[in-house]
């Protein structure tokens, strides 16, 4: 079902339920007014006001452009960074790995990577793949495994990018991604 929920029925029971399954709650009106109140004092602070989208948000990326940000005054275009991706999202490429030794492997990591799903034995103390191995495929969703095994690997496929979508400064209001500014229009009024 949608919005987290899901129907649950007890096997010796005819009574359905719908159970929650998020513990997130719907922004309200007051949250949103909240919002506004909080944009509109800034605009008597500060000169300008940017506004912007983003994919993939990480902290420590966010850290980095804060950091970046606090040497300049000044960001104009899209910040782009990279981290390990998550469970479910769509892989960017497909990763397969030949049959062989994984020599960036020590031989205690056998039993995990035999837990994630790939086909591994020790052969004198080295980790070696019996068989030809795809962790991922372009466009599927990244299981779990598929998760740790690129982590180990050290491959990022998470893109967090941040795209200023407008601006405001001394009176002037400019939008800047005329796409992302209709889709946050969407998105506020739901």
């Amino acid at each position: 079902m949608a919005n987290g929920t899901s129907r649950y029925c007890h096997p010796s029971m005819s009574i359905r339920r719908t159970v929650t399954l998020s513990k997130t709650q719907k922004k309200t009106k007051e949250h949103k007014e909240t919002l506004v109140s909080t944009l509109r004092k800034a605009l008597d602070e500060y000169q300008s006001l940017y506004v912007f989208s983003y994919e993939n948000m990480r902290n420590s990326l966010f850290k980095e452009l804060r950091d970046k940000l606090k040497t300049s005054s000044r960001f104009f275009g899209e910040f782009e960074g990279h981290d390990f991706a998550r469970t479910g999202s769509p892989a960017t490429e497909t990763v397969e790995l030949p049959e062989g030794p994984l020599e960036q492997f020590t031989h205690d990591m056998e039993p995990f990577l035999r837990k994630q799903g790939m086909p591994v034995r020790l052969n004198r103390g080295v980790v070696e793949l019996v068989a030809n191995y795809t962790v991922c495929t372009e466009g599927d969703p990244i299981s779990p495994e598929a998760s740790r095994i690129l982590r180990l690997l050290g491959i990022q496929m998470a893109t967090f990018t941040l795209t200023p979508i407008c601006y405001w400064s001394n009176g002037e209001f400019e939008i800047l991604d005329e796409e992302e500014a209709a889709n946050g229009a969407k998105s506020a009024n739901t």
